[in-house]
């Protein structure tokens, strides 16, 4: 992906900023962490058929190969914005879009259960470890 593309990823991510959290949700009216990520691949004009196979309680394995059919996995060290980043913390499962902000801060943007939206918050305070990174593009 061109760095035109990923800055457009983020443009398209943020424009869901404060849409209310709704589980399984996939419009603007309300969306969850797999709709924010299927929602932006639909608004960019990529084929977004909700294929991911999340539900609350997913089994990590379960959305990691959904996740690595669809992109390509890279070295967790190697975030760029636009990536999609996976979280995994006890029974939870988790993803959003890696940004930075304004302040040049690694930041991702993710409909959060407990902002009760979408939101753009620092990486480090998710709390959560990354089980994956992954590229748009294959």
């Amino acid at each position: 992906m061109t760095k035109k593309k990923d800055l457009d990823v983020i443009e398209v991510a943020r424009s869901y900023l404060n849409v209310p959290y709704r589980d399984q949700g996939r419009s603007r009216t309300g969306i969850d962490c797999v709709g924010l990520v299927v929602m932006v691949l639909a608004d960019m004009g990529f084929d977004a058929q909700d294929r991911l196979g999340y539900t609350r309680n997913s089994k990590e394995r379960e959305l990691l190969r959904a996740l690595q059919t669809r992109f390509t996995r890279k070295p967790d060290d190697q975030i760029e914005d636009g990536d999609i980043l996976f979280f995994s913390k006890d029974t939870s499962r988790h993803i959003g879009i890696a940004s930075t902000n304004r302040y040049g801060q690694r930041t991702i943007i993710h409909a959060y259960l407990t902002a009760r939206k979408v939101t753009e918050t620092e990486l480090d305070a998710i709390g959560q470890r990354i089980s994956g990174v992954f590229s748009w593009v294959r």
